[in-house]
């Protein structure tokens, strides 16, 4: 199952989050996991797993760049040359988990980030099948695939979300714009037509940063939420329940100074740690897996996990 880690704005969680929920994913729930960055704008999973990870070998911009030489040659691609499997990610210390960052460059900046021009991919090299290509792959690879979407309505953000999602991990800074910008999203992923193979999306409302010591405003963001995503999320969900478990509290900026990973090193012994939402949030993610697995072919994504 792929989860695209989405939020309108920046600094609201993504790659921390799609982290913590892929170590909880393996070492809780015995999961293969791979966590990828999509945000070429703004890359930050190498950095994130610097507690886990050396440096990396392979990235998506080096993949992208694979195909269109492949493309670009005198001989025509085959389904051989296309075959990406495992051989393009990198490993981390923790059993299960693989990485793909957005670029190996970790000291300069890579240009071919902030150039890469997806109207081209797609128009010119034959883009779209090869997301669907790598979506595959990846998808027959791994029990879950976690990627870092860019931010923003960007045409990377539309592919991570709208192409890639089986299910969007929607996070929201909770204030009006970006409830708004949230839930025109989820409403736009789900429009008849909007995909190809006429797969529905499941949305998963994360509201982050949540006041600790605020408890009726805590429940006016829960309220608001269930109305705005009442179409969207999935059915099975106790809706009152979800979002009083799995919101992500704020928490102190000890954490990312040091670099800290809070699946690691954060205990779980009162309701505002950040290790028991991500636990919350990855126990999620495997019973959708399961339901969405269980469906007849022709139902949902119909996917194996």
């Amino acid at each position: 199952m792929i989860v695209t880690f989405y939020s309108f704005k920046p600094d609201v969680g993504c790659t921390t989050a799609a982290v913590n929920i892929g170590i909880q994913l393996c070492q809780e729930f015995a999961k293969r996991v791979l966590v990828m960055d999509w945000n070429l704008s703004s890359p930050k999973l190498t950095s994130a797993l610097q507690q886990i990870a050396t440096d990396p070998k392979a990235s998506l911009i080096d993949l992208l760049f694979c195909y269109k030489m492949m493309i670009e040659g005198d001989v025509p691609v085959t389904a051989e040359q296309l075959h990406i499997g495992q051989s393009i990610v990198n490993s981390t210390s923790i059993r299960g988990l693989d990485y793909l960052p957005a670029s190996t460059r970790t000291d300069i900046p890579d240009t071919r980030l902030t150039s890469f021009d997806w109207s081209t991919f797609y128009r010119e090299y034959y883009g779209g099948a090869i997301i669907e290509n790598i979506r595959a792959e990846l998808s027959k690879a791994y029990d879950f695939v976690l990627v870092v979407s860019e931010k923003g309505f960007t045409e990377a953000a539309g592919i991570s979300t709208i192409q890639l999602a089986d299910v969007i991990a929607l996070m929201i800074n909770l204030n009006t714009q970006a409830l708004e910008k949230s839930i025109q999203l989820a409403r736009r992923v789900n429009t008849p037509g909007v995909k190809k193979d006429g797969r529905q999306v499941k949305i998963l409302p994360i509201p982050s940063r949540l006041p600790i010591h605020e408890p009726a405003l805590r429940e006016q963001l829960y309220d608001m939420l269930e109305s705005g995503f009442s179409k969207y999320i999935p059915q099975e969900l106790d809706v009152s329940e979800y979002y009083d478990s799995a919101g992500i509290p704020e928490t102190s900026q000890f954490y990312f100074y040091e670099n800290k990973i809070f699946a690691l090193v954060d205990s779980e012994e009162n309701r505002f740690s950040m290790t028991r939402s991500y636990k919350t949030l990855s126990r999620y993610l495997v019973d959708i897996a399961k339901r969405m697995n269980d469906l007849p072919k022709g139902h949902e994504s119909g996917r194996d996990t």
